[in-house]
């Protein structure tokens, strides 16, 4: 079992990204990885709303197993692919999370209601 009896999900967690991790559990094309990825998601998360992340010590982590292994900076997707290869289903993610804030506005003709939404994503 990947999480046991008694796991709760992060306080925090947005439906999307408990989404994201049910996916890499059952879905076949995220194996053999999937439970890691799964798992250092779920950590990343937990380190996201402990505010114990130090954005002195750089501006991504780098999350192995579950556990913060070390602090960084951008890469380059050679060095991501580098990463990917030493560790599979790692994650290496910003210190501080980013929330893209998407409107869409649907205006038409005076007939009828003007509409808008707002979509909100967040990126891990």
């Amino acid at each position: 079992m990947f999480a046991g009896s008694v796991f709760d999900w992060p306080p925090k967690m947005h439906i999307n990204q408990c989404r994201e991790v049910f996916d890499y559990i059952v879905c076949p094309d995220w194996e053999p990885y999937g439970e890691e990825l799964a798992r250092n998601t779920i950590r990343y998360r937990i380190l996201l709303d402990s505010g114990t992340l130090d954005k002195s010590k750089g501006s991504h982590i780098l999350i192995v197993h579950g556990e913060l292994v070390k602090y960084g900076g951008e890469i380059s997707p050679e060095e991501e692919e580098e990463l990917e290869k030493k560790y599979p289903g790692c994650f290496y993610a910003p210190v501080v999370e980013r929330v893209i804030v998407i409107r869409k506005f649907s205006t038409n003709d005076d007939n009828r209601r003007k509409e808008w939404q707002v979509c909100i994503i967040y990126n891990l």
